[in-house]
């Protein structure tokens, strides 16, 4: 068998479904051969066709388009193409012609077009179905794995400035709650991602100690991980959220949403709170700073969650999807 996978063309911003790649392809291997398509042109009114003609076509190779790039399934051989849909963020940041474009080439055409359906967890799926209406096929949930990269490293020690964590700085991720909630704390706000001179300028003025990280490595993420006292995810939508498994495989407690997919992933291993609400996510941070049992109660639970994203499970789910399409 010859699986062939589809991604996005890189975007300095966005990089974990790259990663989800490299790992789940990494698995796969052991039982076909696998290759990776990245298509040259960002997926723009102009890029979006010219990426459709430098598409790969071999006999006999399953195509899974898992990078966010679903209207490549519209250019390869449907009884052989799976698409996986993380999200739907970008239909709720359109509105006019702009959305009905992108949802009916983006999400409706390649719905129809694809032998099978995949998204990251039951709300992805729920969005998907709210926004194109009733499937004819089934829609398979198969949840993002845990990178085995991230693996666990024990109790960080007490007594050492607390180091929060904040993986990602996109307008959902909300830095800026996270940035107000930590003012006058005696802390290091760490985030990773592309500088934001908005969210830069509001940690001087409620002076806050915040260090950029961006165009990392997983070596560098994962010590960021472990150097943390804490990590926040508390986004306002998600259509998985991976830093949360990455920080309970790697043992930190973890504070996030009570909204969207973050539940369902978290499991019992975080504290939730409200989006946006900046004293609750005050209050969640300072009772993880100041009570250490707490922490290690939410650290252990994180543990037990994280064996339910196994690589060597969710890549048996998608091998028996490929197989499929051959039978």
């Amino acid at each position: 068998m010859q699986v062939c996978y589809i991604l996005r063309r890189p975007e300095p911003n966005f990089y974990s479904i790259e990663r989800l790649c490299h790992v789940l392809a990494g698995e796969i291997q052991h039982k076909a051969e696998v290759r990776t398509h990245t298509l040259p042109f960002a997926s723009s009114v102009f890029g979006a066709p010219a990426n459709l003609f430098c598409l790969p076509r071999t006999p006999d190779t399953i195509y899974h388009v898992i990078g966010d790039v679903h209207y490549a399934a519209l250019a390869l051989p449907k009884e052989r193409t799976i698409v996986t849909f993380h999200d739907a963020v970008s239909l709720h940041r359109l509105s006019g012609l702009k959305r009905h474009l992108l949802l009916e080439y983006s999400y409706r055409k390649p719905l129809r077009r694809a032998a099978a359906i995949t998204t990251v967890s039951d709300f992805a799926k729920a969005e998907l179905e709210r926004a194109c209406g009733t499937v004819d096929r089934p829609i398979h949930v198969v949840h993002n794995p845990a990178d085995p990269a991230f693996a666990w490293v024990g109790p960080k020690p007490r007594g050492a400035r607390p180091v929060i964590l904040q993986v990602g700085s996109t307008p959902n991720k909300n830095v800026d709650v996270v940035i107000k909630a930590i003012a006058g704390i005696d802390c290091d706000f760490h985030v990773v991602g592309q500088p934001e001179a908005n969210l830069a300028q509001l940690a001087r003025e409620f002076g806050v100690r915040m260090t950029w990280h961006s165009s990392i490595t997983d070596q560098e993420l994962l010590d960021l991980y472990a150097a943390a006292t804490l990590v926040t995810f508390a986004s306002s939508y998600e259509g998985f959220g991976l830093p949360i498994v990455e920080a309970q495989a790697v043992g930190r407690p973890v504070i996030t949403s009570r909204c969207c997919s973050l539940p369902e992933v978290a499991g019992d291993g975080a504290l939730f709170v409200q989006p946006g609400d900046v004293c609750e996510l005050r209050s969640a941070i300072l009772l993880l700073l100041y009570e250490p049992s707490l922490a290690q109660h939410l650290v252990e639970r994180g543990r037990r969650n994280v064996a339910r994203f196994s690589l060597e499970r969710i890549a048996a789910e998608y091998f028996s999807l490929y197989e499929s399409l051959l039978n």
